[in-house]
């Protein structure tokens, strides 16, 4: 009987540190959202390949401004 309880106790405590761990987690996910927000770019070529990737500027504009850098 009481190994069922501590069984059982530690299943649950196990739970609520995956729990804890998943949420703090995720927090530090949400920071690295932010810094990415405020990266700073070597050169216009980087900033318009990251404004590209990330659905900032359509395809047009990208190969617009490409043409317009290499020129």
């Amino acid at each position: 009987m009481v190994s069922i309880i501590l069984f059982v106790t530690a299943c649950i405590v196990l739970v609520v540190a995956g729990i804890l761990l998943a949420k703090s987690h995720k927090k530090e996910e949400k920071v690295d959202i932010t810094e990415n927000k405020e990266q700073n770019f070597n050169t216009k070529y980087d900033e318009l390949t990251y404004l590209y990737k990330s659905g900032a500027i359509k395809e047009e504009e990208y190969k617009n401004q490409m043409k317009n850098l290499i020129n």
